[in-house]
C-alpha cells in the first residue's frame, strides 16, 4: 500500500500556532530560592526520591547536594575527572546512592543523608558489590 505524497507549497503552515504567554500563565515569574555553589556551567541535576536533596554537578568536576528547601550546601565532592556529565538518585528509598557519570567513570556516592537503618543498608551492599566490581570511595 502506498501513501499519498503531500504537496507543501508554504513550508510555513506545518508550524502549529503557538499560545502567547500570557495564555499560559500562570508560571513562575518571581524566584523563590537560589541555589550557589558553582562557577561553572551546571551539567545536570538530580532530586533525591523523598524530595529533600538536590544534586547537581558542573564541567569543573564538582557534586554538590543541597538541602532542596534551604538551598543550603550538606555535601560536596571533587571528582577526578573534568566534567560530571550526568547523575541520578537510586529510586529505592530503602539506599541512599547518588550515580554519577563522570567522562568515562561511574561513581556510587553513598552521602549518608538518610536514616541511620537507611545509611547501614548502603553501606552493607555497596560493601557486598566491592567484591565484585571495581569500587572507589569518593571522599567528602
Amino acid at each position: 500500500m502506498f501513501k499519498k505524497k503531500i504537496d507543501v507549497s508554504d513550508p510555513s503552515k506545518l508550524i502549529p500556532e503557538l499560545p502567547s504567554p500570557e495564555e499560559l500563565r500562570p508560571f513562575p515569574t518571581k524566584v523563590s530560592i537560589e541555589y550557589h555553589f558553582h562557577k561553572s556551567c551546571v551539567r545536570s541535576i538530580a532530586l533525591s526520591p523523598n524530595g529533600m536533596w538536590l544534586a547537581s554537578g558542573d564541567e569543573d568536576s564538582n557534586l554538590v547536594i543541597f538541602n532542596a528547601r534551604t538551598a543550603r550546601v550538606v555535601r560536596s565532592y571533587k571528582l577526578h575527572n573534568k566534567v560530571v556529565d550526568d547523575l541520578h538518585w537510586c529510586p529505592d528509598t530503602d539506599r541512599c546512592i547518588l550515580v554519577v557519570a563522570n567522562e568515562d567513570t561511574v561513581h556510587l556516592v553513598a552521602p549518608a543523608l538518610y536514616s541511620k537503618h537507611v545509611n547501614a543498608n548502603t553501606k552493607l551492599m555497596l560493601s557486598e558489590a566491592a567484591s565484585s566490581y571495581a569500587i572507589e570511595s569518593v571522599a567528602n
